[in-house]
């Protein structure tokens, strides 16, 4: 099943708040287990940025699905290439790949079924079909964390 329009992500400060609480609840552990916090180097400034994100574990593998499309964190993974994870006192550091629609697909799948606070801003269900995840994938990028 497909929706005609998904929605817009917008930071501004409701959105950043929400970050906020998030961001605190993951370095307390509290929250779902697949709720991490994020940090790249950014492209422009070159400082850390973090920000919470929710990793998959997809047959043995970790992943990073961008719900919101190609925001600021994508942006800077994909120049960064390297990237920390954080929960509660646990830091790993992977290096991320950017992955096709072919592999992105069953992850999107499980993601849209996992974290269902961001299903607003799909253009499709966890049921669609693989054609229609592919597609998705071109808008929402995936990326195969593996530790260094």
């Amino acid at each position: 099943m497909t929706h005609e329009t998904s929605k817009k992500y917008r930071l501004g400060p409701a959105q950043r708040s929400v970050n906020q609480l998030y961001a605190a609840l993951t370095r307390l552990r509290l929250g779902t287990s697949h709720r991490h916090l994020l940090t790249v180097t950014g492209r422009r400034s070159g400082l850390p940025r973090t920000t919470p994100v929710d990793v998959m574990d997809h047959d043995g593998v970790l992943w990073l699905v961008a719900p919101y499309g190609e925001v600021n964190w994508v942006k800077n993974l994909r120049q960064a290439g390297v990237a920390e994870l954080c929960r509660g006192r646990r830091v790993r550091t992977f290096d991320a790949e950017e992955v096709g629609p072919e592999l992105a697909a069953p992850v999107i799948r499980q993601y849209i079924a996992h974290v269902p606070v961001t299903r607003a801003y799909w253009g499709v269900s966890s049921e669609g079909t693989i054609d229609e995840l592919r597609t998705e994938a071109r808008t929402h990028p995936v990326f195969r964390l593996t530790a260094c």
